[in-house]
C-alpha cells in the first residue's frame, strides 16, 4: 500500500493538474475598505491565467472562487504560479506562490497557501 502511494505521487509530476476552484479561507479584512474581492492566478512572467468572479468583502468567510474552465497546468514542470488576492478599490492585497517543491500530492485534494495574512486553498484534480 505505501509503495503504491509513493508510486502515484512520482506520477504527478508528469500530470496535468486542472484548478478548478480557489478558497478564500482568510484575510486580515482590517486593514483594507469594504469591496468587492476577487482571485486571479498568475504566471512567473505576470500574465493573468485566470480572474474569478467578484464578491462583497463583507460577506463570511470562507469563500470559494470557481474557476470555469478550470485551469489546466503541469506544476511540477512549470515555473511557479502565484494565486493573488485582489479588491476593486486596493488592487493587489496578497499575492500567495505555489511551490510545488513544499507538496507530496497524493490524492486530489486542497492545496493551502498563504501567510499570516491571508490563507488560500487551491482545489482541483490531476490528470495525466
Amino acid at each position: 500500500m505505501a509503495i503504491m502511494l509513493i508510486f502515484n505521487s512520482c506520477e504527478k509530476k508528469n500530470s496535468v493538474f486542472t484548478m478548478k476552484a480557489v478558497k478564500l479561507n482568510f484575510y486580515e479584512k482590517e486593514h483594507f475598505p469594504e469591496q468587492d474581492i476577487f482571485i486571479k492566478v498568475v504566471n512567473s512572467d505576470s500574465v493573468v491565467l485566470v480572474c474569478t468572479e467578484k464578491y462583497n468583502s463583507l460577506y463570511t468567510l470562507p469563500v470559494t472562487f470557481g474557476i470555469s474552465p478550470g485551469l489546466k497546468v503541469q506544476l511540477y514542470k512549470e515555473k511557479p504560479l502565484s494565486v493573488q488576492l485582489w479588491g476593486d478599490s486596493s488592487g493587489c492585497m496578497a499575492s500567495c506562490p505555489i511551490h510545488m517543491d513544499e507538496y507530496t500530492i497524493l490524492f486530489p485534494i486542497d492545496m493551502e497557501i498563504g501567510d499570516e495574512q491571508v490563507n488560500l486553498s487551491v482545489i482541483g484534480t490531476w490528470a495525466k
